[in-house]
């Protein structure tokens, strides 16, 4: 009897998210966040933010939550229980739930997926979830281009990640943005914001191609081109394959190589040039990138033994 209690405890351990380790089951990225009394009194506030990779099928289960969940599915597909109705999401299928009630989500065996969410809370919110509802039909809506509000919760993993004295505020502005955006957003506008957010990301290419012999980093990009510093780099890789800080290596790289092959100038000097001032560090990342030393890719293309 022992034994057969033992194998249920153990069922209902495996069976809900929160018992596993998280390495186990998921790659994920998550914010905890305690409110002052003056953001839970007057703000909307975040309680827990972040994103969400199964690595593997799992349950997650939960009720009585003093909380609201907004959360999308950036890709794969998945179950999802609430208030006793079973529905299957798929990428850009979007969830605001009431978490007072049971819900229950389950990811596919076969396409796991990644998911990005907010738990929140706060003055009205019920007011605008019940709005929410009668203006979609349902706590589950659906759109090809969620790019608009994605980018919101984007900036909000940056607003609570930086602790800055303004955070709670810029936060309750966000939240508030999110939930009114997904109230009043056509399909129409969310291909447009798409649309300017891709344009942005070319716009911000051209600028490093016309730039990388220059002094370059992330922190700057984002103020220059006022987008959300998270946000740009998963955009600019999924555009083009590649990080920001490795185009812009390989930009430099690959004007290193003409002007070893062409010119007559020192390994010093080519760095220089290339915006690395330090010769040293410059070796380094030649060598890192082709596999030879400066000096030895330049003989070797030039014919001299």
């Amino acid at each position: 009897m022992e034994k057969e209690n033992k194998s249920k405890i153990q069922e209902q351990q495996e069976y809900l998210f929160q018992n596993y380790e998280a390495s186990e089951v998921t790659d994920s990225y998550r914010i905890l966040s305690t409110p002052s009394a003056f953001a839970k009194e007057n703000l909307w506030y975040v309680q827990e933010v972040g994103t969400l990779k199964s690595l593997k099928p799992h349950t997650s289960q939960r009720e009585s939550l003093d909380s609201f969940l907004f959360m999308i599915v950036l890709s794969g597909k998945g179950t999802f229980t609430y208030d006793e109705k079973k529905s299957y999401l798929k990428t850009n299928d979007i969830i605001f739930i009431n978490c007072q009630k049971k819900y229950s989500h389950r990811s596919s065996s076969t396409d796991p997926w990644e998911l990005i969410w907010v738990h929140f809370n706060g003055p009205l919110i019920y007011n605008y979830y019940k709005l929410f509802q009668k203006k979609r039909g349902s706590v589950i809506f659906h759109s090809e281009s969620s790019l608009a509000l994605k980018e919101i919760l984007l900036q909000l993993i940056e607003s609570v990640a930086s602790e800055n004295p303004d955070s709670e505020l810029l936060s309750s502005h966000l939240l508030n943005t999110l939930v009114t955006k997904s109230l009043t957003i056509s399909e129409q506008s969310m291909r447009d914001d798409v649309k300017s957010s891709s344009k942005k990301i070319f716009q911000i290419k051209k600028y490093i191609d016309e730039h990388f012999k220059e002094k370059l980093t992330l922190d700057n990009l984002s103020h220059d081109f006022y987008v959300s510093k998270y946000h740009m780099s998963r955009e600019f890789k999924t555009t083009f394959g590649t990080t920001i800080n490795n185009y812009i290596i390989n930009r430099r790289t690959t004007l290193a190589k003409e002007l070893l092959r062409f010119t007559d100038k020192s390994i010093e000097e080519i760095g220089q040039e290339c915006g690395i001032n330090d010769n040293s560090y410059f070796n380094k990342l030649f060598q890192k990138v082709e596999k030879l030393s400066p000096s030895e890719y330049r003989k070797k293309w030039r014919g001299i033994k």
